[in-house]
């Protein structure tokens, strides 16, 4: 659990605008660097823990500090997720299942890119191999 006290991290406006604006939005071609900066502007910003487990939700058992620092993930999940959404264009947007978490939400969209690229490289290898047959049969005919 994040041990910090959130409060704590009192940031200006212009210092979150300033890690928000450095978050390059997510189209595509730019997943690799996008995850990166979206992993930094929520480390700067103090919420990069909710990208470790999840707790569990409090019962009627927990202590009041348990429930609080349930309280502070929850908030910072949000906040992360606002964060993240914000950052991906509308086409890509509409290709991710929703979450209301953000380590999952993450893995999602990183599933989509994996599954995405290796789709693309096996597009890549058969038109490399269309060219070299191409290539060879030419020159036989020469």
């Amino acid at each position: 659990m994040h041990s910090g006290n959130m409060a704590s991290a009192v940031l200006s406006t212009s210092s979150i605008s300033s890690q928000l604006s450095a978050i390059e939005t997510l189209t595509g071609n730019n997943y690799v660097r996008w995850k990166r900066d979206v992993e930094i502007a929520l480390g700067l910003l103090g919420l990069d823990f909710v990208l470790e487990d999840q707790p569990s939700k409090p019962t009627d058992k927990s202590t009041a500090e348990y429930v609080a620092e349930y309280q502070e993930w929850d908030r910072a999940n949000r906040l992360c997720l606002k964060i993240i959404k914000r950052s991906i264009s509308d086409s890509i947007m509409g290709a991710i299942p929703d979450s209301d978490n953000a380590k999952q939400f993450l893995g999602a969209i990183g599933q989509k890119f994996v599954e995405s690229d290796k789709a693309e490289t096996g597009d890549l290898m058969d038109r490399l191999m269309s060219m070299k047959y191409d290539v060879f049969l030419a020159s036989l005919i020469s």
